[in-house]
Order: C-alpha cells, then sequence, then structure tokens
C-alpha cells in the first residue's frame, strides 16, 4: 500500500518544472522605482499604427454625423423651405468640418495622448482645406475621397514623431 503512495509523490515532484534564475528578481530591481504600466507597456510597443487607424476611423464616422448634424440644425433644418432641402449645404460642410476634427481626436486618443493634437488638428484641416479647394477646381467630388486618407496618415506621423521624442 505504501509503494503506490511513495511513486505518486515522486512523480509528483518530479514532474514539477525547476526554478530557474530568469524567473527571480534580482535584488538591485526590487528597490528600484518602476515606470507607469501604460509607460513600460508604450516604451516596449512602441505606437501602435492599427489602433491609431481604427481611431481614426472611428472618429472620422462620428465627426461626420456629429458634424453634418450641428450644421443641418445651424442651417434651419427643422423648417420647410419648398422644394430645396433647408440646411442641406451647411449639413456638408458641418460634416467635411467633423470629419476634419475628429479624425485627429481619434488618433490621438488611440495613441494614448501621446502626440500634438493641435499640431493634428492644423494638418488635418490644412489637408481638408486643400482637399476642397481642388474638388473645386476640376469640378469633381474624386479628391474628396483621398482627403480622409490623407488626414489619417499626417496624424498617424503626427504622433510616431512625438513618440520619438
Amino acid at each position: 500500500m505504501l509503494r503506490p503512495i511513495a511513486a505518486l509523490v515522486i512523480a509528483a515532484a518530479l514532474s514539477a518544472p525547476p526554478r530557474v534564475a530568469g524567473q527571480r528578481l534580482a535584488p538591485a530591481y526590487l528597490g528600484a522605482d518602476l515606470p507607469a504600466p501604460s509607460e513600460a507597456r508604450f516604451a516596449a510597443t512602441g505606437p501602435r499604427d492599427g489602433a491609431m487607424v481604427l481611431g481614426g476611423l472611428a472618429g472620422g464616422v462620428v465627426g461626420f454625423f456629429a458634424g453634418g448634424y450641428a450644421g443641418a440644425a445651424a442651417g434651419g433644418g427643422d423648417r420647410i423651405c419648398g422644394d430645396d432641402a433647408c440646411g442641406l449645404e451647411e449639413a456638408v460642410w458641418g460634416a467635411a468640418a467633423g470629419v476634419s476634427t475628429f479624425i485627429p481626436l481619434g488618433v490621438h486618443l488611440a495613441n494614448g495622448r501621446r502626440g500634438s493634437y493641435v499640431a493634428e488638428l492644423a494638418a488635418s484641416l490644412a489637408i481638408g482645406a486643400a482637399g476642397l479647394g481642388l474638388a473645386y477646381d476640376t469640378n469633381s467630388g474624386v479628391p474628396l475621397v483621398f482627403v480622409p486618407v490623407g488626414q489619417i496618415l499626417s496624424s498617424i506621423l503626427i504622433e510616431r514623431a512625438a513618440a520619438r521624442k
């Protein structure tokens, strides 16, 4: 009866993994000041481009609807204007302003607010204005398709540059 129990104890002792030196903390490390978990994670991984792209896309969608609604409300979208849609032009301008404002905000928040939102906003508004000017000059809406892409890319590049500093 004692032999099977002894065999089980020996098997359990041998199956446990050995402790290695890499799993123990060095004595000098115990008293050191540790960085905050978010800073340590960011330092180890760097900027997360996928998260920033998704943040920019989400910001653009929110900005489109919020700006469009605000523009329509400011343009008198609640009254009847006959055949014209009241506030439609203002809704389009509001949507463009909302996208240009919220794309850099989404990228900035997705990267943990490590960059310069003011610089990203300035670049985004400049790209939006250039896209609107090009669309007006060519009498085509095709350039407006590339405006949000340029805004997301410029915001990511500004976030990366701020992360290097």
